[in-house]
């Protein structure tokens, strides 16, 4: 019997402890919420209306000029997503979408130094 008691006591003390690690109250009154746990809300970037775009590829020679955008092959004129590509440099491919220009650049592959 003292034993089934014991559990019962330490498992209530651990569900407190737990309960109680998620914030934390200062002596001035200040909360501190755990830094881990998620706050559950969404944070909207760039507007309700901003479509996502994003390039992987960029081909930019003499011959030819192309991008890979949202994983579809597009050329200077072509349309994706309700914007239209006006241009396509080294580095970067500019959109125009609702008549306002928009330039979403390639992110730079990351390279390693080799340690010996």
């Amino acid at each position: 019997m003292f034993s089934r008691f014991f559990v019962q006591v330490m498992l209530l003390a651990a569900i407190s402890c737990v309960a109680s690690a998620q914030t934390m109250t200062l002596p001035d009154g200040e909360v501190l919420r755990d830094p881990t746990r998620p706050d559950g809300t969404i944070k909207q970037v760039q507007g309700a209306n901003a479509k996502e775009y994003k390039v992987s590829y960029i081909l930019n020679s003499a011959q030819r000029r192309y991008a890979i955008v949202n994983g579809r092959q597009v050329s200077e004129g072509d349309q994706i997503a309700g914007a239209r590509v006006s241009r396509i440099d080294k580095h970067s491919v500019q959109l125009i979408e609702n008549g306002k220009a928009r330039t979403i650049s390639i992110q730079p592959v990351q390279r390693f130094k080799k340690s010996y």
